[in-house]
C-alpha cells in the first residue's frame, strides 16, 4: 500500500512484510484505530504545509519519528499496518481532503531498552525504530546488538557511549555474518528487511544550556586551524588539552574515525519548554514580522542550525550531510520552517501517556475492551 504521490509521507511502504501477529491483544479496536490514523493523517498534512516555509525547499520530506513511548504495541500497529477502509468509512472534516489511503507508519522512537525490546521483538520487523531516550552507557552495547529493527539512536553524548554502540553493533554484524554462514535461516529471518552495515547516531546537542538537560555543549573552534581534533579523513589524529574544550568536536571526530559500524546521520536537540510551547503557525499568534505566515524562529533551533553550519567543514562534511533532528509535537512545525530534516511527534497522535508503571506493551483483547 502507498501513499498518495501528493502526500507527504517521507517513508517507503514496506517492500516485505510478514504475516501480522495472531495475538488478539495486538489487536486495536476500530474506533482506537480510527482515532490513531486520523490523527496521523493531520501531522503529515501538517508536515506538508509547513515545508514551504523552510529556508530551501528539502530533497525529500521531514521524516516523521512516532515516539510511542509508553503506548501499546496494538497501537503501533495500527499505524504500521493501517486498515484503509477505517478511513474510507470516517466522515472526519479534520481529515485531508486528498487522503486516498493512509499511509503507513514506519519510524517509531521509544525512550526505554526494556520497552524498546520487548516491542520490537513483538512486532513486525519493517519497523524502524528510533532510540531517543536518555541513553546510559552500560546500556549501549545491548541496544546496539538486541534490539530488532533500529534504525538509529538520537541521544549520544560521550564517546563512551559510541563505542558502546560501536561495539554492539559490531557484534551484531559478526552474529548475522556467521548465521548466513550457518545457514541458520531462523537468524536471517528475525533480520529480514534490516541490512544496515551500519548504525544511524544523532549527536545530542544541549541548545538551551539547562542542565536537567542531556547533550553536549555547541561550542566549537572558531577555525578548523584553533582545533586540535582530526579532520572526516583522518589525515591527523592528533589531540590536546584543548580538544576536551569541544566536546561535540572531539564525539564527531570519534565517530567519523574510530566507530566503522556507526554512521554520523546528524545533531539532534531537545529545546527549552518554554520556547517549544510558543504557538506555532496553526494558532498564528506567534509569526516572524517580516512574513506573516512565517513561524517566529525557535533560538534552540537557530543555535542547532549554526552549529551544524560552523561543524560541517571542521569534519571536511557538506552541510547536508548532517541532519537535524528538531521538533516535536508543540513546535515542529516551527523546526521544519527552520531546515528540520526529522520531527519526533508523539502525545498529537497517540494522545496522553500513562505513568511508565501503569503501561502495558500487550493490553487486553478487542473482546474484554467491549465487553
Amino acid at each position: 500500500m502507498s501513499a498518495p504521490s501528493s502526500y507527504p509521507n517521507p517513508n517507503q511502504t514496506p517492500e516485505t512484510e510478514s504475516e501480522p501477529p495472531t495475538d488478539p491483544s495486538m489487536k486495536p479496536t476500530p474506533d482506537r484505530a480510527l482515532t490513531l490514523l486520523s490523527a496521523h493523517a493531520s501531522i503529515l498534512s501538517r508536515i506538508r504545509s509547513s515545508i514551504p516555509t523552510s529556508p530551501s525547499p528539502p530533497s525529500s520530506p521531514p521524516r516523521l519519528v512516532l515516539v510511542s513511548k509508553l503506548k501499546p504495541a496494538s497501537d503501533i500497529l495500527a499505524l504500521h499496518r493501517p486498515d484503509p477502509s477505517l478511513l474510507q468509512q470516517s466522515q472526519s472534516p479534520s481529515l485531508p481532503k486528498d487522503l486516498d489511503s493512509p499511509p503507513p507508519a514506519l519510524h517509531f522512537g521509544e525512550n526505554y531498552l526494556q520497552e524498546l525490546l520487548q516491542k520490537s521483538h513483538l512486532l513486525p520487523p519493517t519497523i524502524k525504530w528510533h532510540f531517543i531516550g536518555g541513553l546510559q552507557s552500560n546500556k549501549c552495547v545491548q541496544l546496539a546488538r538486541d534490539v530488532r529493527g533500529l534504525w538509529a539512536v538520537e541521544s549520544v553524548d560521550s564517546v563512551k557511549k559510541a563505542q558502546g554502540l560501536e561495539k554492539g553493533w559490531g557484534e551484531r554484524m559478526r552474529r548475522r555474518k556467521e548465521a548466513k554462514t550457518n545457514n541458520e535461516d531462523g537468524e536471517e529471518g528475525a533480520e529480514e528487511g534490516e541490512e544496515e552495515e551500519k548504525l544511524r547516531v544523532f549527536v545530542q546537542v544541549n541548545t538551551s544550556g539547562e542542565e536537567s538537560k542531556s547533550g553536549v555543549p555547541p561550542d566549537l573552534p572558531a577555525s578548523s586551524s584553533d582545533s586540535s581534533s582530526s579532520s572526516a579523513n583522518g589525515t591527523s589524529t592528533s589531540t590536546s588539552s584543548a580538544s576536551s574544550d569541544f566536546p561535540l568536536l572531539t564525539l564527531t571526530t570519534h565517530i567519523l574515525q574510530s566507530c566503522p559500524h556507526l554512521h554520523l546521520q546528524g545533531l539532534m536537540t531537545i529545546g527549552a519548554i518554554a520556547r517549544s510551547t510558543q504557538p506555532s503557525t496553526s494558532t498564528s499568534t506567534s509569526t516572524s514580522p517580516s512574513n506573516p505566515s512565517t513561524p517566529s524562529p525557535n533560538e534552540d533551533f537557530t543555535l542547532l542550525s549554526t552549529t551544524r553550519s560552523r561543524l560541517a567543514p571542521l569534519l571536511n562534511l557538506a552541510e547536508a550531510d548532517l541532519e537535524l533532528s528538531m521538533g516535536m509535537s508543540s513546535d515542529f512545525e516551527t523546526a521544519i520552517s527552520q531546515g528540520s530534516g526529522e520531527v519526533r511527534v508523539g502525545s498529537t497522535v497517540f494522545g496522553e501517556r500513562p505513568m511508565r508503571g501503569e503501561a502495558r506493551v500487550l493490553e487486553s483483547t478487542a473482546g474484554e475492551k467491549g465487553a
